[in-house]
């Protein structure tokens, strides 16, 4: 089953997401702060993951989506339909690989910004 993990988003914005995900099929899991330590197996619901009482995780403020069970062919269908939704672009996002499937989303977050950085100091020349 496709499910799309969703961090720091609220109001209209969260509402145009979500429509978005359910759209195509998809799961919405909004994560909470204080889940943002756990990882990323637990939190799509992977066997053999449990939850870690003592998680540490670091605080951020920016929207992350994060992908489960996505083809290229899903992930371009995700980002027509946020598009066309209304909701807009998303500037961080990722998705679960058998390497990241055991970081938390603060490491995961850490990673894909970043990228989001590298690219945008590349695209400004």
């Amino acid at each position: 089953m496709k499910k799309v993990l969703l961090f720091n988003f609220s109001g209209d914005r969260l509402t145009k997401v979500s429509s978005a995900v359910e759209a195509i099929n998809a799961k919405v899991l909004l994560i909470k702060e204080n889940d943002c330590g756990q990882q990323l197996g637990y939190l799509i619901g992977t066997e053999g993951y449990n939850y870690n009482i003592n998680a540490p995780y670091e605080h951020f403020s920016d929207e992350l989506l994060i992908m489960s069970g996505f083809n290229r062919d899903d992930i371009n269908e995700l980002i027509q339909t946020l598009r066309i939704s209304g909701a807009g672009r998303v500037a961080l996002k990722a998705i679960i690989t058998p390497v990241n499937i055991n970081w938390s989303i603060s490491q995961l977050y850490k990673a894909v910004k970043a990228d989001h950085d590298e690219m945008s100091r590349k695209s400004k020349g």
